[in-house]
């Protein structure tokens, strides 16, 4: 697994569990370790550690680059 899927796959469980927390509070943080997440790991693909999952939908490769 490369440096920038591990980031990938930290990210998704981060949103996951996002939705299933019931404190908001917890929410907001684990959405925002999600984006720092996505960052590292853009910044991973950039130097050539990886290339995004093809199992991202079209709308999660666009929020990743917001």
């Amino acid at each position: 697994m490369s440096r920038a899927e591990y980031y990938w796959r930290q990210a998704d469980i981060c949103m996951r569990l996002s939705l299933l927390s019931e404190d908001g509070e917890i929410a907001d943080l684990l959405i925002n370790k999600a984006l720092q997440l996505l960052a590292q790991a853009d910044a991973a693909a950039e130097e050539g550690q990886g290339a995004p999952p093809s199992h991202m939908t079209d709308t999660e490769r666009s929020a990743e680059n917001d």
